[in-house]
């Protein structure tokens, strides 16, 4: 089975472990879950995918310490969106062919639905693209392990209860999954721009909002080697604050 299906079928697992946690919640009113929930999507989402695989593996943004870069990636897996060697070379072949007939992640090309659930066409990417992170022996071990670490995550706090392994690892998965949607398709659709750029990127408030805070999408794609994507006073870019504070050196 090709990567893309184990992805197609993660995110489905996610999504149906999801709404048994909201059926649980209908009849059992613990709504405390849900910031459990969220604040794993903070974790995961935030520091794991927008400044671990996006940021920082992607477009080399910043530079941060080996214990960090190692946290970094290891959390990353927790979004349930690939390894970081599938995450950043999916990532670059995006901004290589933004919007062009070779973008297989584009609404225009495959269409809003597909483009929202992840649906890309295939594609072969050079070897080139991940060279130099195919050089870290973790990238590797986290793309050769990929599904079993996170396999064993889910069967060990299920062991201990099946919430643990809904509301920490499920939910927030499904948050990510539809933060990356939504910038996949919102900000190559609609919102403002600021920058002449050769694609159709643009800011979009609603996925920022989804994606916590990486709507910002038409300064992205003028300037994508900036850790700071938000510009204007309202364009809030927490992961930027975080590498100020936290990541960068």
């Amino acid at each position: 089975m090709s990567v893309q299906n184990k992805l197609h079928l993660w995110h489905l697992l996610n999504h149906i472990l999801a709404f048994v946690g909201i059926a649980y919640l209908l009849v059992t009113p613990e709504y405390w879950w849900l910031v459990i929930a969220y604040l794993m999507f903070f974790l995961s989402g935030l520091i794991g995918v927008n400044i671990g695989l996006h940021r920082y593996l992607s477009h080399k943004s910043f530079v941060t310490g080996r214990k960090r870069d190692i946290f970094l990636k290891y959390l990353s897996m927790l979004s349930g969106l690939g390894s970081p060697v599938v995450w950043v070379a999916m990532h670059r072949h995006h901004h290589a062919t933004s919007d062009t007939d070779n973008d297989i992640q584009a609404p225009d090309n495959i269409g809003i639905l597909r483009a929202w659930f992840l649906n890309y066409n295939q594609a072969n990417f050079r070897p080139s693209t991940v060279r130099d992170i195919m050089r870290c022996n973790h990238n590797r071990f986290i793309h050769k392990n990929y599904f079993k670490i996170l396999i064993f995550f889910y069967i060990i706090l299920g062991c201990i209860s099946p919430l643990l392994t809904i509301f920490l690892l499920a939910v927030p998965a499904v948050l990510s999954f539809h933060g990356a949607a939504a910038l996949g398709v919102l900000t190559h659709q609609w919102g403002y721009r600021l920058y002449e750029t050769k694609d159709k990127s643009y800011n979009n408030v609603l996925a920022s909002i989804l994606s916590l805070g990486e709507g910002w999408h038409n300064y992205h794609h003028a300037y994508p080697g900036d850790y700071k994507h938000g510009q204007c006073w309202f364009e809030f870019d927490p992961a930027a604050i975080l590498i100020d504070k936290f990541f960068k050196i």
